[in-house]
């Protein structure tokens, strides 16, 4: 017999399963709890909806990036070495790396749209924050930030899927100099 948390676990990835090839907002309860083996009631006892589910993983899956680089935020950042790997951004990379599956589904075809705009909200917060850290101050960054987190995201996406032999340490340079490249100069 499965203790609460494997149960949990279980009904939170089969919900990644189901979003491989469902619309996050179509997976009915009966979906889940049939995906993960378990009954409504029992799905029902952890979790009043599908989307209750949904948001407790994104909100674990955040705080865990947030965990992820809290510490590295007054580091220091030397822009004069953007090829020279930042820890927070190795910390950050490797949590990703650790999550893939979870970040493919979330910014995927049936991903969730809330998802996108919680993680987008969490690099703007986490890139002002250290753009204030250091600094640095540009006109109209607002667009600037905009503008790198839709290739952060593609960059990210490629790295997971089509290099995952690269390791966070050497992708964080790459994510280094899409971020900073500008204010180097």
């Amino acid at each position: 017999m499965l203790n609460s948390q494997q149960t949990k676990q279980r009904i939170k990835s089969a919900l990644l399963d189901l979003m491989l090839v469902i619309d996050a907002d179509k997976i009915t309860a009966v979906d889940l709890a049939r995906k993960a083996g378990v009954s409504r009631a029992t799905l029902y006892r952890y979790y009043a909806s599908v989307d209750d589910t949904l948001r407790e993983m994104q909100d674990e899956y955040l705080e865990g990036m947030r965990d992820s680089s809290r510490y590295y935020i007054s580091a220091p950042f030397d822009l004069k070495q953007l090829d020279k790997p930042y820890p927070a951004f190795v910390s950050v990379a490797e949590y990703i790396k650790e999550h893939a599956q979870f970040f493919l589904v979330m910014t995927g075809a049936h991903g969730d749209a809330r998802f996108v705009h919680k993680w987008h909200k969490y690099i703007q917060e986490f890139y002002h924050g250290k753009l204030a850290y250091e600094g640095l101050v540009v006109r109209d960054s607002d667009f600037y930030t905009v503008f790198v987190m839709a290739g952060n995201d593609a960059v990210i996406r490629h790295w997971l899927e089509k290099h995952p032999e690269i390791t966070a340490e050497e992708l964080a340079p790459i994510i280094q100099k899409i971020l900073y490249g500008p204010y180097a100069c």
